[in-house]
């Protein structure tokens, strides 16, 4: 029976691929005959707009070419009193009419892609400037609260509050967002919900402030779904907890 064993398992595939001699560790991914080291040379030296990095006030997509988004508008609208009135939209997050724009971001302010970059492409390099400004006071903030020494970084919850626009109409409010395949599932759904009051409580303390010095508390914030897109959350279950909070 051993023999029968041990004379199957030789004449198995994969014995039989151990034996073969080491592969080599370079392989061509593209066949020379079609395309040639020569070929690329002159790709990449004859069109030295493909290796440059574009400039700081370069937009990172044409909005020219783009296709124009339809949109269903309002979907559905619960009143909860004495709070207020829950409003489904399916729109344009940065053309909405509130006081307040709630964005998810990473927690080293650097998103490289998402609502996150979205936001600091269109607020420019004054909204980029003043996110790192401020994210920094208030980890310099938690940190003599807390005794320890030196800045900490962000964490996931943490918020950040700065103006949308130089004459202080609208304020947007970044949350650093966790990524769903940091531990279990169970897990990623109490970060979420974490993360979602957090938000939810500093659009609540924050204040529209006028070139004047006058400040008024926010009436309204718009957020999208927070957790979908880069984060990797399932719409429908972070949906409905931030519904629930």
């Amino acid at each position: 029976f051993n023999m029968v064993r041990r004379r199957a398992a030789e004449q198995h595939i994969d014995y039989v691929r151990q034996l073969e001699p080491p592969r080599p560790q370079l392989r061509v991914e593209v066949d020379p005959k079609l395309q040639s080291s020569l070929h690329e040379t002159r790709l990449v030296f004859g069109h030295p707009e493909l290796t440059q990095q574009p400039q700081e006030d370069m937009a990172l997509r044409p909005l020219q070419g783009a296709p124009t988004p339809r949109y269903e508008g309002l979907l559905q609208e619960v009143s909860v009193e004495p709070f207020g009135t829950l409003q489904v939209v399916h729109g344009d997050l940065f053309e909405a009419q509130a006081d307040a724009l709630v964005l998810p971001m990473t927690p080293n302010l650097l998103p490289y892609r998402g609502l996150g970059l979205e936001a600091f492409d269109r607020g420019g390099k004054a909204l980029v400037e003043a996110t790192f400004a401020q994210a920094k006071a208030d980890s310099e903030e938690r940190a003599a609260r807390s005794g320890e020494l030196g800045v900490q970084g962000l964490q996931a919850g943490d918020t950040v509050d700065v103006p949308w626009d130089s004459q202080g109409k609208q304020r947007a409010i970044f949350v650093v967002m966790p990524w769903f395949w940091q531990g279990s599932p169970l897990d990623a759904a109490k970060r979420f919900r974490h993360c979602a009051k957090m938000a939810f409580a500093a659009a609540a303390h924050s204040e529209l402030r006028s070139p004047g010095e006058d400040r008024a508390p926010v009436a309204s914030a718009a957020l999208p779904n927070l957790g979908a897109g880069i984060f990797g959350y399932e719409p429908r279950g972070s949906s409905r907890i931030l519904l629930e909070e």
